[in-house]
């Protein structure tokens, strides 16, 4: 018996155990900011260069009517997922997921130095920072399958004395988390200029791209706002997981959107490879109740014919994350006998009972 289920595992390709419930926490990063580009998206000639100190700078000039001599230096940038990459304002936060309720471990607002020039010769007439009392996260909530936090960040420019006569850069508006369907959202508004731009960290992992909206219009349009709300797919379903009923029916290997599943049943298994559909609902796949499946289910070949000629639709595995771990909803076909143990009716996958498994990350 035990050396049946040692060859059983080794066939598969992978020997696993699964992590217990000490499995630590995962984190998520957050950072908005916004940042003078070194280029303009639609306006060539508003952003030029000058010579600073023997190398070349990218500048604008002063939106103040007063310093009409006056150029402020960019970020001498495009885009970019450097977390130290020069901005204007930055907020960056991180939540802590997944060990009991999310908490919010760190919120940190941070400014750029601003250099202002003379526009003949770079030489420089001011270098200062605004401060970072307006760059404010919070509260967290966790309302549901839902975290949601709140983020409303402002920054001056230091170097104009007169802040009525140019307006704070400014994003404000509420990260939304959805840990069923795994997305991050971004709901809110942010200045009209400069280019502002968003990504998230999960689990210290690579960096991914929430939005990034150019300039639009020049300086003067900083009090202006525009909607913004976007979306990214979170992996926070990625990995090896094995249901922990006791014959271990399920292993699922997911990166991203796209799965693996061996489905193992008397000794036999399957393997489909397919992609989810996200939904509030979580990740759902679908697996083929076609004529290799229910073989290996074992059901008897006259018993199979009987399923084949009434169009067996898809068994449907949906999968939420809870805790360290998922929980699924399986809801597969049901064959119903007679007391001799012929076929007498099929329920198709949702007509019948919907088994609930816990899946347990595995560890190679």
């Amino acid at each position: 018996m035990h050396l049946r289920w040692l060859c059983s595992i080794l066939s598969a390709g992978l020997m696993t155990s699964l992590e217990g419930s000490s499995s630590r926490a995962e984190t998520l990063d957050l950072i908005i900011r916004a940042f003078i580009p070194s280029k303009h998206a639609t306006d060539p000639n508003y952003i030029f260069n000058i010579s600073e100190n023997g190398r070349s700078v990218s500048v604008l000039k002063s939106p103040s009517p007063f310093d009409f001599v006056i150029c402020y230096l960019t970020d001498q940038r495009g885009f970019s997922t450097d977390r130290d990459a020069s901005s204007r304002i930055t907020s960056k936060a991180s939540i802590s997921l997944f060990e009991g309720p999310a908490r919010l471990t760190a919120g940190t607002g941070e400014t750029g130095t601003t250099h202002a020039v003379k526009c003949s010769n770079g030489v420089a007439v001011c270098t200062d920072k605004a401060g970072i009392d307006n760059l404010k996260w919070g509260p967290l909530s966790e309302p549901g399958s839902a975290v949601r936090l709140l983020i409303d960040g402002a920054g001056a420019n230091p170097c104009i004395a007169l802040a009525a006569v140019v307006p704070s850069i400014q994003y404000k508006g509420e990260f939304r988390i959805d840990t069923s369907a795994g997305k991050l959202t971004f709901d809110g508004h942010v200045s009209q200029f400069p280019s502002i731009e968003a990504f998230v960290i999960y689990d210290k992992g690579q960096p991914l791209v929430l939005f990034q909206e150019p300039a639009i219009g020049t300086a003067m349009n900083i009090g202006s706002m525009r909607p913004i709300k976007k979306e990214v797919a979170l992996p926070i379903f990625d990995g090896v997981w094995k249901s922990t009923d006791a014959s271990g029916r399920f292993m699922l290997h997911i990166k991203g959107d796209d799965y693996t599943l061996t489905e193992t049943s008397v000794g036999r298994s399957l393997t489909r490879r397919g992609t989810f559909t996200r939904s509030t609902s979580g990740l759902t796949l679908s697996r083929d109740n076609d004529l290799e499946a229910l073989q290996v289910l074992g059901f008897s070949p006259e018993i199979v014919s009987q399923i084949q000629t009434r169009s067996p639709q898809p068994s449907t595995l949906t999968l939420k994350r809870s805790g360290t771990g998922l929980t699924a909803s399986w809801a597969g076909i049901v064959v119903i006998k007679d007391m001799k143990g012929r076929f007498q009716e099929l329920k198709q996958p949702g007509q019948g009972p919907v088994k609930s498994y816990l899946f347990a990350k595995a560890r190679s």
